[in-house]
């Protein structure tokens, strides 16, 4: 029942005409004759009653949503929150046109406006109404930006305050209403307990929502201090399996040498490594994503084999990876860090979710999802997984399994180069690469939060589509690997556009003109090769003195660099720069 009256009210053929009613009914007063039986204050009053009551309406469904946020019928109300606002403004101007067509000329407007408070308050009520109605639409909000519009419409609650005062205070007592109009007019020449009444719902409603948010809060900042990281600096842990998952990427499992249960980790975190790789002076430190719903007893990373670029088949092949695929052995004993990042999803949430990962960028993606299944999340789930064919993929029984365990779960697999043997809806469902244009055919609108990771180019797509596609910036969330990190439409605030920056160590003077997404990369640009491991600002290893000048961060670091150093690997310059590097 609840479903079909929310298809219902969803509809605008059905919600437009509901609007009308009070003015059909004064029509049809008109038609059978019995409107000249009204006072036409009481018509005054019916049409200001009902300005009232169409205002608290447009004010309850906020509060409504936050409560419910998975109800269907809060959901098609809320849609209708600019036109059930502009009809509280019609029929309060029209109240206000009967009070000044009502008045004996212009000084009898003045004279009542200058003697009674509560016209005053209705007078400004009205006022604020009509900047509200002339502004709701998207070319205003197009023009102010959402933030500065959803704070100009947050006068609507002033608006409300003012008309209580107007009604509950200075409407005109009378005991001849009409009996089917008692819901709008006066009880015993008392108006402040109907109109307490009338304002009872939205007061409820919104001390409702405030406490429910007092509450959440509270349970956020309880989960955020319980959820500090698992153990401070690195910690040895023994490989207790090594799973290959196909040619290129090989899972491997890690157990605590002290044999400790593990804290929960937030899914889509990632692990800082040590590995000693032979032939190399320093241990090498890189980072990669968990890859599996949180464990107590082990952690999972899946690392994908980096072979040299096919452009330079001379250069060498990624080094940590090789060494997990080739040397690393089950027994072996490595340092980790504990696991850390910001790219991270709240299990509990109950917003609608789409992940999106392509070729390695699946880990991240993976762990949320198999996180979701773990929680039995009731939340809408759609999980987008990109490779060239079927002999890439990976994990993908985890993944449908996953999936199936969710109770409005959707798997989309995509082969941008599918061979002769797949079929298409059993090994692929599309025939491309992952993109928005996928998305906009299989979702049935674009009102979910988006996580995603991949390649550079993949990224780049995907952020572009699913802003040009209104998604708000707030519902895209990525992580992104290295030099193929997503670069930012603009430089953060602060940053310089030009500035010299001196590489003191390399002896090496170098321009900056802000084109690069990092220090660290800048660097390499020049033909430098500082020492890095995370490009995220966890590991710390990218760490140099601060000679001259000052950084800023792209985001805060994990790490703390410590005084009169920085982090080259997510900051940016300042002004002229000279580091040890």
């Amino acid at each position: 029942m609840i479903t079909l009256i929310a298809r219902l009210i969803s509809s605008r053929l059905f919600y437009f005409p509901l609007l009308t009613l009070p003015a059909l009914y004064l029509w049809n007063e008109q038609v059978q004759g019995h409107l000249t039986a009204w006072r036409i204050e009481e018509i005054q009053d019916y049409l200001g009653n009902t300005a009232i009551l169409l205002l608290i309406s447009v004010l309850s469904f906020t509060p409504f949503r936050v409560l419910f946020p998975r109800s269907r019928l809060a959901a098609a109300l809320n849609r209708h929150r600019r036109a059930t606002g502009v009809s509280s403004f019609l029929y309060a101007a029209w109240h206000f046109w009967i009070f000044l067509r009502t008045s004996d000329g212009y000084e009898d407007v003045i004279d009542n406006l200058s003697n009674f408070v509560y016209l005053q308050a209705g007078l400004a009520a009205f006022l604020i109404l009509t900047i509200l109605a002339a502004t709701s639409n998207n070319l205003v909000v197009w023009i102010l930006r959402y933030p500065l519009w959803k704070l100009l419409h947050r006068l609507a609650y002033i608006a409300a305050a003012l008309a209580f005062f107007h009604r509950a205070f200075g409407v005109k007592k009378s005991d001849e209403l009409p009996t089917s109009l008692a819901i709008f007019g006066p009880q015993e020449n008392d108006e402040l307990p109907m109109t307490l009444a009338m304002f009872t719902p939205l007061i409820v409603l919104e001390l409702l929502r405030v406490g429910k948010q007092l509450i959440t809060g509270t349970a956020k900042r309880v989960h955020k201090f319980t959820h500090q990281p698992a153990f401070k600096g690195w910690r040895k842990f023994r490989v207790a399996r090594k799973v290959f998952e196909n040619d290129d990427i090989t899972s491997i499992y890690l157990e605590p040498v002290n044999h400790r249960r593990l804290k929960p980790f937030k899914p889509g975190q990632y692990l800082t490594y040590e590995f000693p790789v032979p032939g190399r002076p320093d241990p090498v430190i890189r980072t990669y994503s968990l890859s599996d719903a949180p464990d107590r007893r082990h952690y999972r990373s899946s690392i994908k084999r980096i072979p040299p670029p096919r452009d330079h088949p001379d250069y060498p092949p990624g080094v940590s990876s090789n060494f997990v695929h080739d040397l690393l052995k089950e027994g072996d004993i490595i340092r980790v860090q504990a696991p850390a990042g910001t790219f991270t999803l709240d299990p509990r949430g109950h917003h609608p979710v789409v992940l999106l990962g392509s070729g390695i960028g699946l880990t991240p993606v993976l762990s949320m999802l198999k996180t979701l299944a773990a929680h039995n999340s009731r939340s809408e789930v759609w999980f987008c997984y990109g490779t060239r064919d079927s002999r890439e993929d990976a994990l993908r029984g985890e993944m449908a399994a996953a999936v199936a365990a969710l109770p409005s779960g959707h798997l989309v697999v995509c082969h941008s180069k599918p061979r002769p043997d797949e079929v298409e809806g059993r090994d692929y469902h599309a025939a491309e690469r992952v993109s928005v244009d996928v998305l906009k055919r299989y979702l049935p609108h674009n009102r979910y939060d988006f996580y995603f990771c991949g390649p550079g180019p993949m990224m780049e797509s995907c952020y572009h589509g699913l802003i040009d596609w209104g998604v708000p910036e707030k519902h895209v969330h990525f992580e992104a690997f290295g030099p193929s990190s997503l670069k930012n439409k603009s430089l953060p605030k602060g940053v310089a556009s030009s500035a010299k920056i001196i590489f003191r160590k390399s002896k090496k003077t170098a321009q900056w003109d802000g084109s690069k997404p990092s220090i660290l990369e800048f660097a390499e640009s020049q033909g430098l090769h500082p020492k890095y491991g995370c490009r995220s600002g966890a590991c710390a290893t990218c760490k140099v003195r601060l000679r001259k000048g000052e950084v800023v961060y792209t985001s805060q670091p994990a790490a703390d660099p410590g005084a009169g150093r920085c982090l080259i690997c997510c900051s940016l310059p300042k002004g002229d720069l000279e580091i040890d590097a």
